[in-house]
C-alpha cells in the first residue's frame, strides 16, 4: 500500500486516532472521514497541531463530510477555510440530483 493516494475512513466510531503508520503513505493525495465523531476531527486541525494533524500535514487534501438534512456536508481540513472554532468552518453542501430537481 506505500502508493495509495485516496483513502476513506467511515464510521468508525471505536477509532481515537489517525491510523499509526499514516505518516509513511507518502503519495496519499485525498484523506477523507466521513460520519467521524468531532472528539475524533477536531484535532486534526491545522491550529490544534496536535500529534494527530502532524501525521496527515503531508496530505494535500483532508476533508471530513457528514450526511445531514439528506445532503453531504464536506469540510476541509486546511487553515484557508478554518477558523478558532470547528463549528465555524466552511461546509460545502453536496445535494443528489433529486434535491436539486426539487429546488
Amino acid at each position: 500500500m506505500p502508493h495509495l493516494e485516496k483513502l476513506i475512513i467511515q464510521r468508525c466510531n471505536s477509532l481515537k486516532g489517525v491510523p499509526e503508520g499514516i505518516e509513511r503513505l507518502v503519495d496519499l493525495k485525498v484523506l477523507e472521514y466521513f460520519d467521524m465523531p468531532d472528539e475524533f476531527i477536531v484535532p486534526l486541525y491545522p491550529e490544534k497541531l496536535g500529534e494527530d494533524y502532524l501525521k496527515i500535514a503531508h496530505i494535500p487534501e483532508v476533508y471530513h463530510t457528514y450526511w445531514r438534512n439528506g445532503c453531504w456536508e464536506v469540510y476541509p481540513l486546511d487553515e484557508k477555510h478554518g477558523t478558532e472554532k470547528f463549528e465555524h468552518h466552511t461546509a460545502t453542501i453536496v445535494m443528489t440530483q433529486e434535491q436539486r430537481n426539487w429546488l
